[in-house]
């Protein structure tokens, strides 16, 4: 599964906001990041899936 350049760096940003959101205390915020995440790799394997 080959991703693309934008993806990578946009999953690289949100566990960085991730974990700068843990580190002041801010779970609702963290929990979003990951969120994010998860879209961005589903939207990645239904792509693939074709």
């Amino acid at each position: 599964m080959k991703k693309d350049v934008r993806k990578i760096m946009l999953e690289n940003k949100y566990k960085t906001l991730h974990f700068l959101a843990l580190e002041r205390g801010d779970e609702v915020m963290a929990q979003e990041y990951l969120n994010k995440i998860d879209e961005l790799n589903k939207s990645n394997l239904s792509k693939n899936n074709k």
